[in-house]
């Protein structure tokens, strides 16, 4: 009903929703849905970050992942720490967000996901420009074009254009402008 509540444009409805329904959970039983758990817990992350309110996006996020370890869902849970270094971005806490995302990679590597390897560590280029570690954020776009999200033309998936902008200020920063302006 959350969800249905926020379609419809009824965010108060739709946080009392989702707050009622994991309220209503009992946790200290041996058959409790940790899984429904995590993803109303998401989902009220999503609605924080679409309202711009990082901080108690962050809470859910945290939330969403300890659920998602109690339900055994390591995927998950590693995917909800990846999210909350864009939270941690917003808040302009670039460090933690860094960390958060390099740890992130490194967990998806020790599961054999390369492609959520090259994703994690794309979230790390702006950060690495803005240091100007050039050749650290070379090899993260250097990742994130070998991974299923660019295809063998080189371009990305529908929604992560960005990555473009991400590109072209790496060439801007290894003065190549010819580059750069091709990207932009």
């Amino acid at each position: 009903m959350g969800r249905t509540f926020y379609d419809c444009g009824k965010l108060p409805d739709a946080l009392e929703a989702f707050h009622a329904a994991v309220g209503s959970a009992d946790t200290a039983r041996d058959d409790c849905d940790y899984h429904t758990l995590s993803l109303a817990h998401i989902q009220m992350a999503e609605i924080f970050h679409r309202h711009y309110q990082p901080r108690t996006a962050i809470a859910e996020l945290m939330e969403a992942q300890r659920m998602a370890y109690k339900d055994k869902d390591t995927l998950m849970a590693i995917e909800c720490y990846l999210d909350l270094a864009n939270e941690y971005e917003r808040l302009c806490e670039r460090d933690t967000a860094f960390t958060i995302a390099t740890e992130a990679a490194r967990l998806f590597a020790a599961k054999g996901l390369h492609d959520r390897v090259a994703a994690a560590r794309n979230a790390t280029t702006m950060i690495l420009l803005d240091q100007h570690r050039t050749g650290e954020a070379k090899a993260a776009i250097e990742a994130y074009l070998a991974s299923s999200n660019v295809d063998s033309l080189g371009n990305v998936s529908p929604g992560r254009e960005i990555f473009y902008y991400k590109r072209g200020l790496y060439y801007l920063q290894a003065d190549k402008p010819d580059s750069a302006e091709y990207f932009f």
